[in-house]
């Protein structure tokens, strides 16, 4: 279907409801119209039309194809409403039975109590499904649906046991309690995928629904919870609806989670309006939800404890004017205390975008979630200071609190890093420019020398391993015209440099021969203070070893044989110096905050150079660039690229590009499913023509 391929199946709808008017004995309008309305989740609507189109008195035989597939559609409609007369209906006249048409006459012999025609239909199913899989291909989609449509007839099984079984009502919710849990363990692997969700959350409910029926007389609480328990499957099949960007069907899954009484189901809802571009229903939907589900005192609770481990020290705060503390801590964001928090940010963030309220209104949203919640959210730091320098106004009216937010979601963990690492510096160092002019007032200067404070505060107190990720940012402003923002950059690049010199030191190698005469002499005088610092006398040989392989690498021409021709590199033996590979200059994040402070980005021993081959080889493209073996100390060899002519600064630039674009990537469901991503390697260059670039093996071998 055309509509099928654009996902926009309310214009379909539309449009086959005209055809089918001025066409009513044409099957193929109605097959349309049905297949729009079930993608809408109009099962109702699906019905009705059915019926319809089944009592037109088509002659037997013609268009058996369309009769046969609005048939299914209606049977699974009925099945998934719990219209069991419907469904019998359905079932009673000639129809294909395959698979998908049999589940239907299992679940109405199930709300029927006839057990011993489920066991024959269940076999009947089998034996097709047996087919199948002796037919398919191991890795083809056939055979993973057929092997998910094994795995319902499990479940169906299992819920005719409970049914089966005569026992008291405690341990038969019991039995159903674990029944449940089990359901939910075998839902998370097919979550990706929506169709197969989707049917197995509508089977779910379908049988507890009918569960529900068999056992409502017999003990009320047991009903009442079973009720609950459908409204949990219905809400979770509006999120796969809404991720699926079925958005109607969606919404309408939503309103069927509220009326079965699921608590912040109206977030649900409200998210399937924001995507359907109602944006002003969304953000009353969600005032409306949170006043009814009394969220001031579920807050209040949330906002002061966030799980078990809420009462451990918050990762960022602050102590007298001072200090900053960065502490390793646990945030249960996905516990149901935490669903308020999250609610609230949520209307935070879509005021702002609406522009329903003054800004002042909206920052007192943002940091009335920030100064209740211990230990601090990330997300809602991130979002507070991106507020801040959206706002308009004087320059003190939103920088300041920029990065004050922007540093606070630094100490709370690194899921928006580059966000707010790549932001927080260009003010700050932006800032600092226009804090030389002369023209300057003494309330911005005031202003400045907060932000630079807070800065050197940042500098001392932030991870290292932050910092190095941001180092070629810094590097790049490393001859800064402010002298109080030159002085917070030795901070963190002599911390930096202490904590990862290895990493470190290439990056200073090509600052250090830049053309920039004031950048190269600021690092020059940078590494001479740390080889005259007695304590860090360790550092010495590493800075030695640096400026005597860039020298010789920088010789580097075709033609040559290392043990003939460059002495100097073919004796560079045992080197302290990492090989400047992707895996050993890229830094990893911490995946939770429980490791914030004490991650050790680079967690494996990286391979330093042992030796150089005595051969090279010169490629033959347009620099000719020679390829080089590395020796690393792990024994193995590793080819590098040495390229003159050419500055790699920009190749190193898109480099770190596009491992943000990678991360992008791998948080979209469908490029993830798709496995997009860019092919990344190590560029590092020595100067500004010439440089290393790790070879790297094609996908294809």
């Amino acid at each position: 279907m055309f509509h099928d391929a654009l996902g926009d199946w309310a214009d379909g709808e539309t449009q086959f409801n005209a055809k089918k008017a001025s066409d009513p004995d044409t099957l193929d309008h109605w097959l349309g119209l049905v297949q729009c309305q079930q993608r809408l989740g109009k099962l109702d609507e699906v019905l009705k039309n059915v019926f319809e189109a089944l009592g037109k008195g088509i002659p037997p035989g013609r268009n058996s194809g369309c009769v046969n597939k609005l048939q299914a559609l209606g049977i699974a409609a009925a099945w998934r409403l719990g219209k069991w007369s419907h469904l019998r209906k359905l079932l009673e006249l000639s129809h294909v039975k395959n698979p998908d048409t049999l589940l239907g006459s299992v679940l109405l012999a199930m709300s029927e109590k006839h057990y011993e025609e489920i066991d024959t239909l269940l076999v009947q199913i089998r034996d097709q499904l047996s087919s199948v899989v002796a037919t398919a291909s191991a890795m083809s989609q056939r055979m993973y649906n057929t092997i998910v449509q094994l795995s319902l007839l499990h479940d169906v099984e299992a819920v005719v046991k409970t049914l089966r079984t005569d026992m008291p009502a405690d341990k038969h919710k019991a039995q159903l309690e674990q029944l449940l849990r089990v359901w939910d363990l075998r839902i998370r692997p097919v979550a990706t995928s929506f169709d197969h969700c989707d049917l197995i959350l509508a089977l779910h409910r379908s049988m507890l629904r009918i569960i529900e029926s068999t056992f409502v007389a017999q003990n009320e609480a047991e009903s009442l919870w079973l009720v609950r328990e459908q409204g949990r499957l219905v809400l979770q099949a509006a999120k796969a609806l809404r991720k699926a960007r079925r958005f109607h069907a969606a919404k309408l899954a939503a309103l069927d989670a509220e009326r079965l009484e699921q608590q912040f189901a109206f977030v649900e809802h409200a998210k399937a309006c924001w995507a359907l571009g109602e944006r002003h229903e969304a953000i009353a939907v969600l005032e409306s939800g949170i006043g009814s589900h009394d969220a001031a005192s579920d807050s209040s609770s949330a906002l002061g404890s966030s799980g078990p481990a809420a009462d451990r020290a918050p990762a960022s705060q602050d102590c007298g004017a001072d200090v900053i503390v960065v502490q390793n801590f646990v945030l249960d964001t996905k516990s149901k205390a935490f669903r308020p928090v999250k609610v609230r940010l949520l209307l935070a963030r879509w005021v702002e975008i609406v522009g329903t309220k003054p800004s002042q209104d909206i920052l007192a949203m943002y940091t009335g979630i920030i100064e209740q919640q211990q230990p601090p959210w990330e997300k809602a730091c991130f979002h507070t200071a991106r507020f801040c320098d959206r706002m308009t106004g004087p320059i003190k009216a939103y920088l300041e609190l920029a990065i004050e937010y922007y540093s606070k979601a630094l100490c709370c963990g690194t899921k928006f890093f580059h966000q707010s690492m790549q932001r927080m510096l260009s003010l700050w160092l932006g800032f600092g420019v226009a804090a030389q002019e002369s023209s300057i007032s003494e309330e911005l200067a005031t202003c400045f020398d907060a932000v630079n404070n807070r800065m050197l505060k940042l500098a001392k107190a932030l991870p290292a391993y932050q910092f190095l990720a941001a180092l070629p940012q810094l590097l790049s402003r490393i001859d800064h015209t402010n002298a109080k923002v030159r002085m917070v950059m030795d901070v963190i690049l002599t911390r930096v440099f202490c904590a990862y010199p290895k990493q470190t030191i290439w990056h200073l190698m090509p600052v250090k021969s830049c053309s920039v005469k004031s950048r190269a002499d600021r690092i020059s005088k940078f590494l001479s203070k740390i080889k005259s610092d007695p304590s860090k006398e360790h550092l010495r040989k590493l800075i030695a070893e640096a400026d005597e392989l860039s020298d010789e690498l920088q010789k580097l021409r075709p033609h040559h044989e290392l043990c003939n021709d460059f002495k100097a590199l073919d004796g560079m033996t045992n080197l302290e110096m990492i090989i400047p590979l992707q895996s050993s200059m890229t830094v990893i994040m911490p995946a939770s905050t429980e490791t914030l402070a004490s991650h050790n980005p680079f967690p494996r021993d990286l391979p330093t150079i042992a030796s150089f081959c005595d051969q090279i080889e010169v490629m033959q493209s347009l620099q000719r660039p020679c390829k080089i073996t590395i020796k690393g100390s792990d024994g193995r060899d590793y080819n590098m690229l040495c390229k003159a002519g050419d500055d790699l600064n920009i190749d190193s630039r898109m480099m770190l590009f596009f491992s943000v674009v990678n991360k992008l990537l791998s948080k979209d469901p469908d490029a993830r499913k798709r496995g997009l991503h860019i092919g990344i390697y190590a560029v590092t260059p020595l100067n500004e023509e010439c440089g290393l670039i790790e070879c790297v093996l094609s996908e294809t071998g």
